[in-house]
């Protein structure tokens, strides 16, 4: 088949051929494209995947690159990922479904993003989307829908339980008596994800009663301070004020976007407040929220800087990984990436597991006219996380036996870093408990507890020095 090499992804032999990325920024990088191997098969021939990543040289982007070249290692899954930027989603959502016919869509880390490829999605056929990343904020515009929106992580409501128990345990290792002396500052942005989840924690997990009366009480005991969404004057205001009140703890709700101009957006509020607090002999302690975790201008602000990274402590729903197949994880991404994990990079799991269950769920889908690549995709995701079927190993060490059952057409269930395919029908995602996060010497973040909820925190390791010990020992006395 003769193709124009501008123009390599061909939907039939024969027939309409398109570009793989788009001429601006929109969809700007891919993983795995040979022309040489490659330039012979259509469109349906290849396993062809969009995926929001803020750029090529992030955790991210390298997190997708690493499951792409192994599963193209086995030699009989063509694998080809197309990588667009989260900020312009609208855009790329026309180019990926539209134009490029892509099978399947691994959805941004943001939630914003995310909301946004939901919400105005602008295409002539719906997509099959899988979210790496927690609902942890779920408003009826990010709803479920006809089934084709799944979450690798958990619900939202799952995290609400550990804020309530982290803001009382790190009041008593500071030795605040939260009843009665504790402030806290919320820094919100705008977005509604962020919003919904304030209003979930301090209206649910921490009741009025305890605050002392409704947000921004005369005792100032709760402050709330939105974030203006633009870098200024605003933005410099609200600094000075939270710094001149000095509130024992900071919580942040502002977070959830990974591509530009979002980087430099949240690495500079933390730096700034960090900046102006210094020369106030003011160190408040941060607590920070789920998608905060992920965020590898945190991860540089952590290893730079020692008294933030000892302040610091992150909450999620998670999943506990398995140890085991989780240092297996980041051996091999290491071995593949050495000088970006110098540089601070690190893998992120829900990633690289989401690319292996849609390239999985691909191949596994029934071919045939009159089904769109969404239903496809959705009955092939379905064949993959079958609660009944025998368990495959995400990994190269799951690729043969992968193979054998999708020869076969037996249906199996996937078993990633964090344990089965065990997700819920109605809420499409999966369970989930309160975790605590701190950030280790290298700026990576680190699971380190997890919250039982008659006890307090458990600590499972502690890479991150004695404030996690005293924290989570506050919150089995808090029991």
């Amino acid at each position: 088949m003769d193709v124009d090499p501008r123009f390599p992804i061909c939907q039939r032999r024969g027939g309409e051929c398109v570009p793989l990325l788009t001429e601006g920024p929109e969809c700007s990088a891919s993983s795995n494209y040979d022309p040489e191997t490659m330039a012979e098969l259509t469109a349906d021939d290849l396993i062809l995947i969009g995926a929001f990543a803020p750029s090529v040289r992030t955790s991210t982007g390298l997190s997708l690159e690493l499951a792409v070249q192994e599963l193209n290692a086995s030699g009989r899954l063509p694998v080809v990922v197309v990588e667009c930027d989260g900020s312009m989603a609208t855009a790329a959502m026309r180019h990926l479904v539209d134009e490029l016919g892509v099978h399947a869509i691994l959805g941004s880390l943001d939630a914003g993003a995310l909301r946004t490829v939901v919400t105005q999605q602008d295409t002539h056929e719906p997509a099959f989307l899988l979210s790496p990343g927690d609902s942890y904020v779920r408003p009826a515009t990010l709803s479920a829908g006809s089934g084709n929106l799944w979450y690798l992580g958990s619900n939202y409501d799952d995290v609400v339980p550990a804020y309530s128990t982290l803001v009382r345990a790190v009041a008593g290792s500071i030795g605040g008596a939260f009843a009665s002396a504790t402030t806290i500052a919320s820094i919100t942005s705008s977005r509604a994800e962020d919003q919904a989840l304030n209003l979930a924690v301090f209206n649910g997990g921490i009741s009025v009663d305890e605050l002392g009366g409704p947000a921004l009480a005369d005792d100032n005991r709760f402050l709330y301070f939105p974030l203006p969404d633009e870098e200024g004057d605003g933005r410099r205001a609200m600094l000075d004020l939270l710094v001149q009140k000095a509130p024992d703890i900071v919580i942040s709700f502002a977070g959830g976007v990974f591509g530009n101009p979002a980087r430099k957006e949240r690495a500079s509020l933390f730096r700034a407040l960090e900046g102006i607090a210094a020369k106030a002999s003011y160190a408040p302690r941060y607590i920070l929220g789920p998608s905060n975790v992920e965020d590898s201008s945190l991860a540089r602000l952590s290893r730079d800087d020692v008294s933030f990274r000892s302040r610091a402590l992150a909450v999620r729903a998670r999943r506990p990984h398995d140890a085991v197949v989780r240092a297996a994880l980041d051996a091999r991404f290491a071995s593949a990436f050495p000088d970006a994990a110098a540089f601070g990079f690190h893998v992120i799991p829900a990633v690289y597991d989401g690319l292996y269950y849609l390239a999985y769920a691909v191949a596994a889908a029934p071919a045939g006219l009159g089904i769109g690549h969404a239903d496809r995709a959705r009955d092939g995701f379905e064949r993959v996380t079958d609660a009944d079927g025998p368990e495959v190993v995400v990994g190269p060490d799951g690729l043969g036996t992968a193979m054998e059952y999708l020869s076969s057409a037996t249906s199996f269930k996937l078993r990633g870093t964090d344990g089965p395919a065990d997700f819920d029908l109605d809420e499409h995602t999966r369970p989930g408990a309160g975790s605590l996060y701190c950030w280790d010497e290298a700026g990576a973040p680190r699971e380190v507890a997890t919250l039982d909820g008659t006890a307090g925190f458990i600590l499972d390791s502690n890479p991150c020095g004695p404030e996690v010990a005293d924290v989570v020992a506050a919150s089995r006395r808090a029991r």
